[in-house]
C-alpha cells in the first residue's frame, strides 16, 4: 500500500479544504463552479478557499495540472484520460470512430452527437472528410451535404457509404432532429431474440495509497486503513444483436464525469455503445469521495485509477463472453427495510437549517421518541435479480437489487452490505463449483427514504460489535436470493432492447429574502474552525455553492427490456414511493429500479414528501432538482419502458 503523494492536501487543517492544496498553482480562495470555472469566493478564510470542488465538476478543473489529454463527455465537459494518447488516436478505427472524437483539438468546426462524441458540423466541415458517430442515425441527419446513404454497423454505429450527395435530407432525418430536440439526448436499440453468452468480472478498485478521505458525512473524515477493499462488480449479455454491461462500484455516489470516462474507454476497446451500459454507486459511506458534498472535498488523486480500473474491466469481462442462459425473478424480504422519515405529532416540531419551524417529518427521530406519529412513507422488500448461468448449470453472475441505503457500522475503507452479500453469495456456491469463476453482485433500489433501523420500536436494539450488523443482513439477503435462483426458469435466448434518454431538470437555489440571512451567518462562521459548523452554517455555504449551479441540469435516464424482465435508471437517490409507482405501473411483468445509475443528482422526493420537508429535501448539492422533479421523471420513464413493450 502506497502512502499518500506528497504535497497534496489530504484533509482540511482548521479551516476546512484548501483548493490551494489541490491545484496550489492556479487557485487561491477560489471554487470550482459547475462550468468547471474558478470565482472568487467572497468570504476567504486565510488563505484557504472555502468553496471546494463544485458539483459536476469536470477533472480537469478539479486538477489541471495532472491530466492534459483530453477529451470531450457527453456532457460536453472535459475530462481527464487515465493515460496519455501522446497525440495517437485512442479509438479504434473501422467501426466508424470520428478521428475528432480521439482528438477534439485537432478539429475545430465539430458538434456533439447524441452519442457524446464530437462529429462535423453540418455547414462548418472545413473540407475535412469525417465518420461521425451516430448509433443507427443517418449520417445524412449529421452532415448532409457530404454524405447520402448509410449502413449500420453491428456496434449501432452509422458508417458512411462512397455514394454521392445530392444535398437532400430525408423525413427520416427531420424526425431524428426533431426527437432530438424534444427529448435531449436519446438512443434506442431493439434486438430480436438471439443466442445468449455472458461475462462477469469483479475488479478491485481500493485505492492504492493511504490515508484517504471518505464518504458519508457533512464533515471531513478519513480512512487510514481497508477493512474490507472496494470493487468494481461487471456483468455484461449478449444475444449477437445486443450487448448489454450492468454493474456496480463500490462508492458513495459517482459524479456523471467519472461515468461517462469509464464507458467511454472501454466503448473505445469493444465497440460497445456508451448508451448499452448502466453503472451505478452502491451507495456505501466507507469509500473515497468522487464529488464535493457539504464540507467534503473530492479525493482528485483517486479518479484516474478509479476510471481506468473499471473501464479495464469491462474489455476483460467482454473477451470473456461465453455460451450462457438467462434467468430473472424476485422474492420479497421485509426483515431490513424500514421508512426512515416519520411525521411528527401535531404539537411536535423542530427548526431546520433554513430557520424554519415548518417541517412535519423528520429522518432517523432516534428509538422511543415521543413527538413521532408515524412512518412517512412505505418501504418496499422486493429483490429482483437477473441471471446468467453456464449450459453446464454454474452460475456466472446474480445481480440482485434492494431498496435499502446502506446498513454502516464499520470503520476504515468498505464495502459495506453491498460486498458482504457478494462474498456470502460465493462462498455458498464455491461449495457445488468449485472451478468454475462466479460473481454476485447487489444493486440499490429506490432507497432514498429507506434504512435498516426500525424507529417504531421503544427500545434500541442491543449493540452490535462492528461489522456484525453488515454481515448479519448480507448474509440473511444471500440467503432469499440463492433460494429464488435455485427456483429460477432459464432461457438460451432472449431479447435485448435498450433506451436511454437525456432531460433537462430545474436546480432550487434560495429566494431573494434568504440572502441576508445567509451572508449574516457565513460571515459569522469565518471566525470558528469548519469542523465546528452547526447545520445552518453548513447549508449557508451550500446556498452559496448553489447560486453558481445553472438555472437546469442535464440527467440521464435509461430503459433496459432483456425479456420480459425491465430495468430503469436514475441519477438520484430515489424515494420508495417512486420505485414502487415505477414497478407497478410497468408494462413488463418483471421490474427491477436501479437508483445512483451513470450520475448523481442528489435526492429525488416526491412533490408531497417536499412539502412535508425533513433532511431529504433540504435545498443542498445533496438535494437541489426541482420540486416537480420526480413526475418528470417518471413519465419519461413509463414513455420508455412503454417503447421497449409496443
Amino acid at each position: 500500500m502506497k502512502q499518500r503523494p506528497p504535497g497534496r492536501a489530504l484533509l482540511p487543517q482548521g479551516r476546512g479544504a484548501s483548493i490551494n492544496a489541490i491545484n496550489p498553482h492556479r487557485f487561491k480562495n477560489t471554487s470550482t463552479l459547475p462550468s468547471g470555472r474558478a470565482a472568487a469566493h467572497p468570504y476567504p478564510t486565510s488563505g484557504r478557499a472555502l468553496l471546494p470542488q463544485g458539483h459536476g465538476a469536470s477533472i480537469n478543473a478539479i486538477n489541471p495540472h495532472r491530466f492534459k489529454n483530453t477529451s470531450t463527455l457527453p456532457s460536453g465537459r472535459a475530462a481527464a484520460r487515465p493515460y496519455p494518447t501522446s497525440g495517437r488516436a485512442l479509438l479504434p478505427q473501422g467501426r466508424g470512430a470520428s478521428i475528432n472524437a480521439i482528438n477534439p483539438h485537432r478539429f475545430k468546426n465539430t458538434s456533439a452527437l447524441p452519442g457524446g462524441r464530437a462529429a462535423a458540423h453540418p455547414y462548418l466541415t472545413s473540407g475535412r472528410a469525417l465518420l461521425p458517430q451516430g448509433r443507427g442515425a443517418s449520417i445524412n441527419a449529421i452532415t448532409p451535404h457530404r454524405f447520402k446513404k448509410t449502413s449500420t454497423l453491428p456496434s449501432g454505429r452509422a458508417a458512411a457509404r462512397p455514394y454521392p450527395t445530392s444535398g437532400r435530407v430525408s423525413v427520416m432525418t427531420i424526425i431524428l432532429f426533431c426527437m432530438i430536440a424534444l427529448f435531449g439526448t436519446l438512443s434506442f436499440t431493439q434486438s430480436n431474440a438471439g443466442p445468449i453468452k455472458a461475462a462477469a468480472l469483479e475488479v478491485d478498485v481500493t485505492p492504492s495509497y493511504l490515508p484517504v478521505r471518505m464518504a458519508g458525512s457533512m464533515r471531513p473524515n478519513q480512512a487510514t486503513d481497508i477493512h474490507d477493499p472496494l470493487k468494481a462488480r461487471l456483468f455484461i449479455i449478449d444475444n449477437k444483436a445486443t450487448t448489454f454491461v450492468i454493474g456496480t462500484i463500490d462508492n458513495c455516489v459517482i459524479p456523471r464525469e467519472v461515468f461517462d470516462a469509464i464507458k467511454s474507454n472501454a466503448s473505445a476497446a469493444t465497440g460497445i455503445p456508451t448508451s448499452h451500459m448502466l453503472l451505478s454507486a452502491t451507495h456505501t459511506h466507507s469509500a473515497p469521495p468522487l464529488t464535493g458534498l457539504f464540507l467534503n472535498d473530492p479525493e482528485t488523486d483517486y479518479i484516474p485509477e478509479l476510471i481506468t480500473k473499471t473501464a479495464q474491466g469491462i474489455i476483460k469481462a467482454y473477451h470473456q463472453l461465453e455460451p450462457a442462459r438467462v434467468g430473472w425473478t424476485s422474492i420479497d424480504n421485509d426483515r431490513h427495510v424500514f421508512n426512515r422519515r416519520w411525521h411528527l405529532k401535531e404539537a411536535a416540531s423542530y427548526e431546520n437549517p433554513f430557520g424554519s419551524k415548518a417541517d412535519t417529518v423528520r429522518m432517523n427521530p432516534g428509538y422511543g421518541n415521543p413527538d413521532i406519529e408515524r412512518p412517512a412513507g412505505p418501504s418496499d422488500p422486493e429483490i429482483n435479480i437477473l441471471a446468467a448461468v453456464r449450459p453446464d448449470g454454474s452460475p456466472i453472475c446474480i445481480y440482485a437489487n434492494y431498496s435499502l441505503h446502506y446498513v454502516g457500522g464499520v470503520r476504515g475503507l468498505s464495502a459495506d452490505y453491498f460486498g458482504a452479500f457478494a462474498n456470502e453469495l460465493s462462498s455458498r456456491l464455491k461449495e457445488k463449483y468449485p472451478n468454475n469463476p462466479f460473481v454476485g453482485i447487489l444493486s440499490n433500489g429506490a432507497s432514498g427514504d429507506i434504512n435498516n433501523l426500525n424507529y417504531g420500536l421503544k427500545k434500541a436494539p442491543p449493540r452490535k460489535e462492528l461489522y456484525e450488523q453488515i454481515r448479519f443482513v448480507a448474509n440473511d439477503v444471500a440467503h432469499s436470493v440463492l433460494g429464488a435462483f435455485q427456483k429460477m426458469d432459464l432461457r438460451e435466448d432472449t431479447t435485448i432492447s435498450i433506451r436511454e434518454r437525456e432531460i433537462q431538470l430545474g436546480v432550487r437555489r434560495a429566494a431573494d429574502h434568504e440572502w441576508e440571512r445567509i451572508h449574516r451567518i457565513l460571515e459569522e462562521a469565518q471566525k470558528k474552525d469548519m469542523s465546528k459548523w452547526s447545520q445552518a452554517e453548513i447549508y449557508a455555504r451550500e446556498s452559496l455553492l448553489l447560486r453558481d449551479f445553472p438555472d437546469k441540469v442535464a440527467i440521464k435516464l435509461q430503459a433496459v427490456r432483456v425479456g420480459d424482465f425491465g430495468i430503469v435508471s436514475l441519477p438520484t437517490e430515489t424515494f420508495v414511493e417512486i420505485g414502487l409507482q415505477l414497478k407497478t405501473e410497468s408494462p413488463l411483468k418483471q421490474q427491477m429500479v436501479v437508483e445512483l445509475a451513470n450520475g448523481y443528482n442528489g435526492y429525488l422526493p416526491t412533490p408531497q414528501q417536499h412539502d412535508w420537508g425533513g433532511y431529504e429535501t433540504w435545498r443542498a448539492r445533496s438535494s437541489y432538482l426541482e420540486t416537480e422533479s420526480s413526475p418528470k421523471i417518471v413519465r419519461n420513464l413509463q414513455e420508455m419502458l412503454n417503447e421497449l413493450h409496443p
